[in-house]
């Protein structure tokens, strides 16, 4: 069956916030869904929209694990076929196979019903995110961290690790009270790419 065009985008955004705790086997997994895919570690939640059309019907419900997600993106499969426990991906030939998991994935439709301030992120943060990740380092890409702080009129973007620190101030419209966040540096870049 063919795949959405944007399923490998999907994988790549929902894989930043697969758990790495297998007592939970499903939060470890990208969980597809009529019209978009998700996942979530408990801490942090991710849905990704497809933009034409919905899930194919059998993918419905699948659970891609985390270890096949991060090597899957790697490639660019067309189409797809499961069988009993299995999710099978192609690409010109070559297939892809992953086990998946039987289990319901947890409700995270509450999570996602957020009210707040919206806020704009100013010109030049992805090239910053950049920078900041190659100080951001961790075992898992996915645990990288860089430390974003906005106050009026600017935004400060903080990355540090073993190799070292960086920090880079950026001129910001906000006028709002300040305020700052912790976030994967390179899912801030996947980020604003789609957006």
């Amino acid at each position: 069956t063919p795949l959405p065009e944007d399923f490998i985008t999907a994988l790549r955004f929902c894989m930043f916030s697969t758990s790495s705790d297998t007592s939970k086997p499903t939060l470890t997994c990208v969980h597809m869904v009529g019209g978009f895919a998700e996942s979530c570690d408990n801490f942090r939640v991710t849905r990704y929209y497809f933009k034409k059309g919905k899930t194919p019907p059998d993918l419905i419900d699948t659970l891609i694990p985390n270890q096949s997600v991060s090597d899957l993106v790697n490639y660019k499969p067309t189409k797809y076929g499961i069988t009993e426990g299995w999710a099978h991906f192609e690409q010109n030939g070559v297939v892809f196979s992953c086990r998946t998991y039987a289990e319901a994935f947890p409700d995270v439709e509450p999570l996602l019903e957020v009210k707040g301030k919206k806020l704009s992120l100013p010109e030049g943060i992805a090239e910053a995110a950049d920078r900041a990740a190659i100080f951001t380092s961790a075992k898992q890409k996915s645990n990288e961290m860089a430390t974003i702080k906005v106050q009026p009129g600017s935004l400060l973007i903080e990355g540090m690790g073993d190799s070292g620190w960086y920090k880079e101030k950026i001129k910001s419209n906000y006028t709002g009270a300040p305020l700052g966040f912790s976030i994967s540096p390179h899912f801030l870049k996947e980020a604003l790419a789609l957006t």
